[in-house]
Formats: structure tokens, sequence, C-alpha cells
């Protein structure tokens, strides 16, 4: 699709208020982000993002910052859909004048001999000078955050589709192997589904029955503010765990070691998260919430187990979801 095809949607009333009048360009392309709900796409080597911008005033129309960012650089700018687009202004060439060979028939004995042939002069057409479609911006860069760095790119490609993610939290803190995938639904939507198995000491005694045997399976749909996989956003969660757990004080539940707890839960809840690119693909995420959770289980004594078990159910308040995860991004 070619940009002369796109309807712009570019809030051009709005304005920017900078914190300064001076200001690189780092800073500029952010403070211009931030206060309107646009996103530059430009190659790197295009702006150079510690170069010094001086704006006629710190109260400007979003079109009149741009315009003045760009002042002297030769770009120019078009909008697609939430995007600022940068790429070189293509001048027109200047025509190549036809220089044609004049014939000329001289007779020998005359001195005024004149030209049999003179071409006539060309009209000059006008160049038709097409606007560089989208693909031709950026052909292969990479997907960064919003943030103006050098390595903030964006592309027709889009935004990544897929997040893998291990969280860390998780895994060290109870030895339970996890992995969560997160598929893009919409520019600002995005549905996760993890799972975490922990199998560990399913063959214990009655002298040795600490575990925390389980099997989680969790989704939750989000929406992020800003887009899809990058800075904050909110959820809803729901989940389901079998488990067999013994040996263990496990707080806003109640369990307590001296006990053995065979049974399952599900929940449902809201969550907030914040997702951190550390450069192109990889980034921190960081995530918790809280909600409803139902539990039916049976109750033992681990240390006599064959006595018959005592069955409860619960409905309570508590944590659904705490995560520092490592991430991965997948275009």
């Amino acid at each position: 699709m070619a940009l002369s095809a796109i309807v712009p949607t570019f809030a051009q009333e709005g304005k920017v208020n900078f914190p300064s009048v001076e200001m690189d360009m780092a800073s500029a392309i952010q403070t211009i982000e931030k206060q309107s709900r646009y996103v530059f796409v430009y190659q790197s080597d295009l702006l150079a993002p510690r170069s010094t911008i001086v704006f006629s005033q710190q109260e400007l129309l979003i079109k009149e910052a741009v315009k003045q960012l760009l002042a002297e650089k030769n770009l120019d700018y078009k909008i697609y859909n939430k995007y600022i687009i940068i790429y070189f202004k293509i001048l027109p060439k200047a025509p190549v004048p036809k220089t044609d060979d004049v014939y000329q028939s001289t007779d020998v004995h005359s001195i005024d001999a004149s030209p049999l042939y003179r071409p006539v002069p060309k009209k000059t057409e006008t160049l038709e000078i097409p606007e560089p479609a989208i693909e031709q911006i950026a052909p292969q860069v990479y997907y960064s955050s919003y943030y103006p760095l050098e390595n903030h790119i964006y592309t027709n490609v889009g935004l990544p589709k897929i997040m893998i993610k291990t969280n860390l939290l998780y895994l060290i803190g109870t030895l339970t192997p996890n992995l969560e995938l997160e598929f893009g639904t919409g520019p600002k939507t995005s549905l996760l589904i993890s799972w975490g198995y922990n199998p560990w000491n399913l063959n214990s005694s009655s002298e040795n029955n600490d575990k925390l045997v389980h099997n989680m399976v969790r989704s939750e749909f989000r929406y992020w503010f800003c887009e899809r996989f990058v800075g904050h956003a909110i959820g809803v969660s729901a989940l389901y765990t079998r488990f067999n757990i013994s040996g263990k004080n496990i707080p806003f539940i109640n369990f307590e070691k001296e006990f053995r707890y065979n049974g399952s839960a599900v929940g449902a809840g809201l969550n907030y998260s914040y997702h951190l690119l550390l450069g192109s693909r990889w980034g921190l995420e960081f995530s918790a919430g809280a909600g409803i959770v139902y539990t039916k289980y049976d109750l033992f004594n681990r240390l006599q187990s064959d006595e018959a078990p005592e069955e409860k159910t619960k409905i309570l308040f508590a944590p659904t979801q705490l995560s520092i995860s490592l991430t991965f991004l997948i275009l």
C-alpha cells in the first residue's frame, strides 16, 4: 500500500508541551510520543538521537513540532495508523538534456551554407515523483520500545506476534519448571497461556513427605496502555491447579506443614503487569494479581496417611499471580 493511499488520522490540532525549548532529538521525540497517541517510525540512521533541536516555543501543535523536528534534514513524515513515519524526501531529478546531432550540408563553393536539418525542441515533461511505499522505508529492522534510542526502529512488519516467557520467581522459589506463551490479538491486546509442573518427591514416604507437587494452567487476557508487549498492562485471568502438598506452610490459603493437602483449585483475578524491554527482543516482565479462589481438597495427617482424610472446601481472596519473568519476542 502506498503512503499516498493512507488517510491521515493525525490529531494535528493537538498540542505538545516541551520541558525546554532546547532539547536533544531523543527527548523531543519521547515527549511527543508520551503526550500523543502516536509512535515514531524511523531508521536509526535517519535521525541522530543525541543531536540538539531548538523549538520556536515550548508549546506547539503536534504537526508544527514534527515539522520543526525535521527541519533542514531533508526528511518528511506521513501518518499510518498510529505511527509517524519518517523518511527521506524524494527530490525530483533534473531532466538530462538531449543533445541531438545537427546535420549540416555545406556547399564547398559557398560560405553561407545553412543546416539542412535542425531538431525541434521537445517540451519538458512534468516528472511525477511517487511517494515511497511503506515497505520501502525500513525493509528489515528490529522491534524496540517506544523510547527513541539508537535502536528505536519500527517497520511495516508490525508488532511482535508472540512473547515467550518463564517466571523466574516461580522457578527459583518453588523449583517449578514453567513456560508462558503470549499471543497478540490486537494492537493493544494479547492472550497469555501459562503452564507449570512440579513433580518432585512423588514417591515419598511417611518419614519424608515434604513436597509441592502440582500441575497448574493459567490464562490471561491483557490490555496494554501503549501497545502490546510494551510498558504497562492490566488483565483478567483464570487458573486451575491440581496439587498434592505436604510439609509446606503456604500463606493466604492457610496450608500448614503438619498436614498433607490433596485436591484442586480454580480461581479468577485481576492483574497488573509491566514489560521492560532490555533490547530488541529480550526483556523482563513484572506482574502481580489477586482474586477469588475456590479450592476443594482432602486433608491428611502427613505422618499417618493411612487414616481417612477429612474433606474440605474453601472460598477465599488470595494472590493469583506474582512473577518476574524473562521474556523473548518473536515477530
